[in-house]
């Protein structure tokens, strides 16, 4: 029978892949505090341990989670589907057109747009040569990928964040442009 230990907040660390493993431990940190840190060990039969995971982390108020991820992500056609990454800021205002006449050729149903020559790192404010309209001119091109039919992603590298912007600085939330 396979034993899983899970985080329930981000006050608790499990180092492991969620799933079976052979090492129990969770870790909190007083930095983050101590009071609250939470963990759940889950057992039970290997055809089961999905559905468990889901019901454990769907119950845990303070986990963020995702319905396309985590115990989740099997179930979603989307995870398995093929997408293109945007590493050297190709896609602009002006080069979207020509982006999505690539998807429906070559079966990509997902465009990612990676940050560096697009967004800053750390900040995600939108480098004005691909955006020229700044934040508007990401919404436009997320716009006419989203009528295209293409789903659209923003890989954050979440090591990168700048303590200084992390809270209410996100793209959806700034109102800098």
């Amino acid at each position: 029978m396979p034993v899983v230990p899970l985080a329930l907040n981000l006050k608790t660390e499990v180092v492991e892949l969620p799933g079976p493993t052979n090492r129990l431990r969770a870790t909190c940190y007083k930095r983050f505090g101590l009071v609250g840190a939470q963990v759940a060990l889950i057992g039970c039969a290997a055809d089961d341990l999905r559905k468990l995971m889901q019901e454990v982390v769907g119950a845990a108020p303070e986990l963020p989670h995702s319905p396309l991820g985590g115990p989740w992500a099997w179930d979603s056609a989307m995870n398995r589907a093929s997408y293109l990454i945007d590493t050297h800021g190709g896609v602009s205002e002006k080069t979207v057109d020509a982006w999505i006449a690539v998807g429906p050729t070559h079966g990509i149903t997902q465009i990612d747009l990676h940050p560096g020559h697009a967004f800053r790192f750390g900040i995600m404010h939108p480098i004005r040569s691909p955006y020229s309209h700044g934040m508007a001119g990401v919404k436009l091109v997320v716009d006419k990928f989203h009528a295209a039919g293409l789903q659209v992603g923003l890989h954050t590298y979440a090591q990168f964040i700048e303590q200084a912007h992390a809270v209410g600085n996100s793209p959806a939330r700034s109102a800098a442009g």
